[in-house]
């Protein structure tokens, strides 16, 4: 279990490792957004303050409160309004920069060993 924690750690050190990680989220947000033209998504989180919803329809992400779980157009707060591309593109460009980049150089010192004299 410990060789798995210190191959995870070692993975997401690198570039490469982080510039995977971001292009699996930006190609789940891609998938979603797609669906989304055809199949509107609705994620309900309930709070002492009222019912907050993450909306996503048409390519846009809505993130709405509503007081009391009362989904009534006239008393219906929208927090944040914002398209799917405007994620997604950002995640991509990032994670191409990432993997595409030029590696950095080694910084490793090289160990230069004393030539021996030769013996008459």
């Amino acid at each position: 279990m410990g060789d798995f924690f210190r191959f995870v750690f070692r993975f997401f050190d690198s570039k490469r490792g982080v510039g995977m990680m971001l292009l699996v989220v930006a190609s789940i947000l891609t998938m979603n957004w797609v669906r989304t033209v055809s199949f509107p998504n609705d994620l309900f989180v309930d709070h002492k303050s009222g019912r907050f919803t993450l909306h996503s329809e048409n390519g846009w992400i809505h993130i709405v409160q509503s007081p009391h779980g009362d989904l009534n157009v006239q008393n219906v707060v929208v927090l944040f309004q914002f398209p799917y591309w405007s994620i997604v593109s950002p995640l991509i460009l990032l994670s191409a920069y990432l993997l595409l980049g030029n590696p950095r150089p080694s910084t490793s010192k090289k160990i230069t060993e004393p030539v021996p004299e030769k013996h008459r």
